[in-house]
């Protein structure tokens, strides 16, 4: 019996009962019975004990990123039976289960898409209908170079394994000395502190320039004089810290919460996809401790804060509440004061005047008006994204377009004043923070008229939806290229392309599948070459030669780079009429040149793809 039952089949509960007698029959209870249940979910999610949406593959596999494992049960007969009649029971199980996959694929591709919402670049690819299979990896002939060059990116050496920049820290030390030559150099620190704060701090503005450095200064200064008791303390403090009952999370103070909030924008950064993450509980658990400090509430209940107590709360406050999504906070904005304002004087700090009249434009004229763009960008996100609601009627997409156009009008009116003083070159600071600030806008525009895409071609929605998605996509490519662009003079400017990493896929992949619409509206051989063609369309070369350049960064870069490179190459390759063969041979050499480029042979790198036969060949830039 035992070799009757197929791979993967779970026995449980053997059951001896010996007060059966010794007859034929009863004999045959005495043996060792096993009660055989029937497992109807999939075997790593009943190995692992998660709940299964029993779907092919379930989500749960596929968010792990090996839907190829999500195998179920096949159930052994009841009743013995011939081979032939086993054999027959076999091939019918086999046919139901073949005729009903594509159908459990769509629903399961459909409940992944109400998962991870319209903002999701899964979801925004899925809608590329002929390109989504080869993007997952879910066809047979393609499969085994899909997990090919899936496998490169574990040769990518992950930061956290090597303890950067902390050296090889261990769990025992004999001398304090040993603690302190493990601590990040001095010149490694300043480079890292001044990366972040000519790149996020504009952004997020978590810290003050001035105060963070006089506590660095007074850090350096005093580290070698702390005893072996204080540094005792410090690693208990730490490890209470990861046993989750540290005081420093049980008490959250101003600084607990700074930390927390750049380990979430650390988190973010270094976020892929569909990977699974503890991000929403941290972020839960943030929003937890604003409320336990009153964060969520007015100053002015605490009469006893300073004017720079009360801002730097404001600051903490406001990003607070852009990481978790809070509605129900009174606290007022930050001051609309420059950071040079704020000053050490008599052993502490104050400001040195009040905040600046209306036109003025400061340091905090940036995150001003991102309070204003955030409650409309929430909104539509909340909608949009929503499991239960259906998508937005044309009049309230037309009533939100109206708000977000209205945003950037005012972003261009008040943000140029702030980075082009008078007889002064442009502030890169001011630029980044007003670029940044449109890229949010045209992405929540993005997100908003997704379900147009999903609509046939004569649809009206469709019709008026596309020289809006048109010009957002066009205003976000615009935008990483002029920091692509600067890149060679300023390496800081990589920042900016991760900070905003996923607008910019997501406005590729809608470039695409716009492209791909208007191919099949417009279906002549002279559109397909001028406008499809990577070697002559500006955009599609330009940007996959950003996600070429960044492949080697990192393995979440070089997942990146192998999507957008697979989505470009199917459509070059229904440009050309490539069926069966012709099509996988397209996507072949894609993964040639994608393999080029992150194992270093050069081969993704010439990119022109005009020798003679390489008429499928991919144009990657570079």
């Amino acid at each position: 019996m035992a070799a009757d039952q197929p791979a993967g089949y779970f026995s449980t509960f053997s059951i001896l009962d010996s007060s059966r007698g010794t007859n034929t029959d009863d004999h045959q209870h005495n043996k060792a019975q096993r009660r055989n249940r029937k497992v109807s979910v999939c075997i790593p999610c009943h190995r692992r004990k998660l709940k299964c949406d029993k779907g092919q593959p379930c989500s749960r596999c596929s968010l792990s990123g090996s839907p190829e494992q999500c195998v179920y049960q096949e159930q052994p007969s009841t009743e013995p039976r011939g081979d032939v009649e086993r054999n027959s029971g076999s091939n019918y199980r086999q046919h139901l289960r073949t005729r009903s996959s594509s159908t459990a694929t769509l629903v399961n591709e459909g409940s992944e898409r109400r998962l991870q919402g319209v903002t999701h670049w899964r979801t925004i690819a899925s809608e590329f209908t002929e390109a989504w299979p080869y993007i997952s990896g879910r066809v047979p002939a393609w499969e085994s170079t899909y997990r090919r060059i899936q496998g490169h990116k574990y040769l990518f050496a992950s930061l956290s394994g090597l303890n950067f920049p902390f050296g090889g820290l261990c769990s025992f030390f004999q001398h304090g000395d040993e603690v302190i030559q493990c601590l990040p150099a001095r010149p490694a620190v300043n480079v890292l502190i001044q990366s972040y704060f000519q790149t996020l701090n504009p952004i997020y503005r978590l810290l003050h320039h001035q105060q963070f450095m006089k506590e660095l200064e007074e850090f350096w200064n005093s580290n070698s004089q702390c005893s072996e008791e204080c540094w005792t303390e410090h690693f208990l403090d730490a490890a209470q810290f990861f046993f989750s009952r540290s005081p420093y999370l049980s008490a959250p103070t101003l600084v607990s919460m700074r930390v927390l909030c750049l380990v979430i924008i650390a988190r973010m950064l270094d976020l892929k996809g569909a990977e699974t993450s503890q991000l929403p509980v941290l972020m839960g658990f943030l929003s937890r401790s604003a409320v336990a400090i009153h964060l969520h509430m007015s100053p002015s209940i605490h009469s006893t804060l300073t004017p720079f107590e009360i801002e730097a709360r404001n600051r903490v406050a406001m990003r607070t509440g852009t990481l978790c999504d809070r509605e129900d906070q009174d606290a007022i904005v930050p001051l609309n004061i420059n950071d040079s304002q704020i000053r050490y004087v008599n052993h502490g700090w104050s400001l040195a005047q009040q905040e600046a009249g209306t036109g003025e434009t400061t340091d905090g004229t940036f995150q001003l008006k991102l309070c204003e763009v955030l409650p409309t960008v929430a909104e539509i996100i909340n909608i949009v994204n929503s499991p239960t609601k259906p998508p937005p009627i044309w009049d309230m997409i037309r009533s939100f377009d109206s708000r977000l156009g209205q945003h950037l009008q005012d972003i261009e009116l008040v943000l140029p004043l702030a980075y082009r003083a008078s007889g002064q070159a442009p502030s890169k600071t001011r630029k980044m923070q007003r670029d940044f600030l449109r890229t949010l806008v045209h992405r929540t525009t993005l997100a908003l008229h997704h379900h147009a895409i999903a609509l046939s071609l004569g649809s009206p929605q469709l019709i008026a939806s596309i020289p809006v998605l048109d010009k957002s996509i066009t205003n976000i490519l615009s935008i990483q290229r002029d920091w692509y662009s600067e890149f060679d003079s300023s390496r800081l400017v990589g920042w900016l392309l991760d900070i905003t990493g996923d607008s910019l896929i997501a406005a590729f992949l809608y470039h695409l599948n716009l492209v791909r619409k208007q191919q099949e509206s417009t279906p002549t051989p002279s559109f397909h070459e001028r406008s499809i063609n990577p070697s002559q369309n500006p955009t599609i070369h330009g940007t996959i030669e950003i996600f070429q350049s960044r492949a080697g960064n990192s393995a979440a870069h070089y997942e990146d780079f192998v999507t957008v490179s697979i989505a470009a190459g199917c459509l070059e390759a229904l440009t050309v009429g490539a069926t069966g063969e012709q099509f996988l041979a397209v996507l072949e050499r894609v993964a040639e040149k994608v393999e080029g480029v992150v194992l270093g042979s050069g081969e993704g790198r010439d990119g022109d793809g005009d020798e003679e036969g390489d008429e499928y060949a991919i144009s990657g830039g570079g």
